[in-house]
């Protein structure tokens, strides 16, 4: 049986790939078909180096199912480009859960804790050495809620803080403004110790 590893749980939408336009709905949204999707700046290098400082890299892809929902063939293909992208980038990720959740059933948090949880047990993920790479408040509340350690990454550092101090369960371990700044507080965290995986 293996050792448990520290994890890096990365939010997809708005960490790895970006968010498209919805003209329908007038809102970012995840994209919903492969060739919409386009990876995030540094999204590569940031994975390629969570790789070689010896994390598990697990990604969360979440969908509101109240929104039109995207197909188990269409969600398959567009995680599968996903990997491939970042795959020729010389990035891996070990796994990809999605995460279906109802505004009206808990929300967002409940659902995305829920999910980190079970991919932490099925990989024996140490959860008290590992972190949740966020995009947005729920994210982070939801890391907190698994016992992670939480890097919130926003262009708007005044804007989150404002969020989260309205929210104080939503205040994250750090607060940076891109995935290069998230990589050296995950770099420089103690708790993960200087050593890589095996």
């Amino acid at each position: 049986m293996k050792n448990p590893l520290p994890a890096v749980f990365l939010v997809r939408d708005g960490i790895l790939n970006e968010f498209i336009f919805d003209e329908i709905g007038q809102r970012l949204v995840p994209p919903t078909r492969p060739d919409l999707l386009c990876l995030c700046r540094r999204a590569g290098s940031f994975l390629r180096n969570l790789n070689a400082m010896g994390f598990l890299c697990l990604a969360i892809a979440g969908e509101e199912i109240s929104v039109a929902a995207t197909s188990p063939i269409r969600r398959d293909r567009i995680q599968r480009r996903l990997r491939s992208e970042l795959e020729g980038q010389g990035a891996r990720l070990h796994g990809i859960y999605s995460c279906n959740y109802s505004l009206r059933e808990g929300g967002k948090v409940r659902a995305q804790s829920d999910v980190i949880l079970e991919a932490a047990s099925t990989n024996r993920v140490e959860l008290h050495r590992s972190f949740l790479v966020a995009h947005e408040l729920e994210d982070v509340i939801a890391g907190r809620s698994a016992g992670l350690a939480t890097v919130w990454v926003t262009d708007s550092p005044t804007r989150a803080a404002e969020a989260y101090t309205k929210t104080p369960e939503g205040r994250p371990d750090r607060l940076v403004g891109s995935l290069d700044e998230a990589l050296v507080v995950i770099r420089e965290d103690t708790r993960i110790g200087a050593n890589p995986r095996p």
